[in-house]
């Protein structure tokens, strides 16, 4: 053999060793932003059920179901919080009120929804632990057009509906989606 032919196969021999070191830290760095967008979803979704904006969340459903017949919480629009004395506050939390704990609700709504269309998101994570509270929330708060803070909200619940319908046979935790809107609110 001569010397260029083994330059030429000890060149072949290294790109070969480089293949498989490629592809592990290609492997690597694909897993590695999986686990960015799941902790993603992790964090939205301990924003939402604890701190400020979990409280928000269950004062003001704890309020609507109040307001509501038979345990069903009440359908608004988020300005009939600010017009109605009796929607307008909370009998037991003076501290906070119904318009302020919604606008921080929808708020949370805009950040998520803002998140998933960026796609720095796990869409399979996040529609069990986010998405399905934005369809629930979706319900409560009547549509008003594309009127800010409320349109983000209604995209991604309309997104999380799509998901949920496209996939609920790949993930056994929407085969039951839209069971608890279903029971809250039966004529819509």
């Amino acid at each position: 053999m001569s010397a260029q032919e083994f330059a030429a196969l000890a060149g072949i021999i290294q790109a070969l060793a480089v293949i498989p070191t490629v592809a592990i830290g290609a492997y690597a760095l694909l897993r590695d932003s999986r686990d960015r967008r799941i902790d993603r979803v992790l964090s939205f979704h301990q924003e939402l059920m604890s701190g400020e904006i979990g409280a928000a969340r269950n004062r003001l459903g704890t309020h609507l179901r109040n307001l509501g017949v038979e345990g069903r919480p009440l359908q608004i629009k988020r300005l009939d919080l600010l017009k109605d004395s009796k929607l307008g506050r909370y009998i037991d939390h003076e501290e906070a009120g119904p318009f302020s704990d919604a606008t921080l609700l929808l708020r949370y709504f805009e950040r998520a929804n803002a998140a998933r269309s960026a796609q720095s998101i796990y869409a399979p994570l996040f529609v069990e632990l986010v998405g399905r509270h934005a369809a629930w929330w979706d319900m409560v708060f009547e549509d008003e057009g594309d009127r800010v803070p409320r349109a983000p909200l209604a995209e991604l619940a309309a997104w999380s509906n799509q998901y949920a319908a496209k996939k609920r046979n790949v993930y056994p935790y929407l085969r039951n989606w839209g069971t608890n809107r279903t029971e809250d609110f039966p004529n819509s």
